[in-house]
């Protein structure tokens, strides 16, 4: 992965992300909280994981567009 590095204009029109950001299913602090909601019925993946990977999936774009025409 490139850090740091800003191409301009025509010198990056494509981004491939080959990765979803999702949230490590090993952090205690959510795996309880997934625990808690499968004990109310409901399921952790949509109402946890999702919206954190969505979430950081947004930043990383919105670190790619940098000027209007970006």
């Amino acid at each position: 992965m490139l850090q740091g590095m800003g191409l301009p204009g025509n010198y990056c029109t494509l981004t491939l992300i080959d990765k979803i950001p999702f949230p490590s299913p090993d952090d205690p602090i959510l795996a309880s909280h997934s625990e808690h909601l499968e004990k109310k019925g409901l399921h952790p993946f949509p109402l946890l994981m999702l919206p954190k990977a969505g979430l950081k999936l947004a930043q990383a774009v919105g670190r790619l567009i940098r000027t209007e025409t970006d």
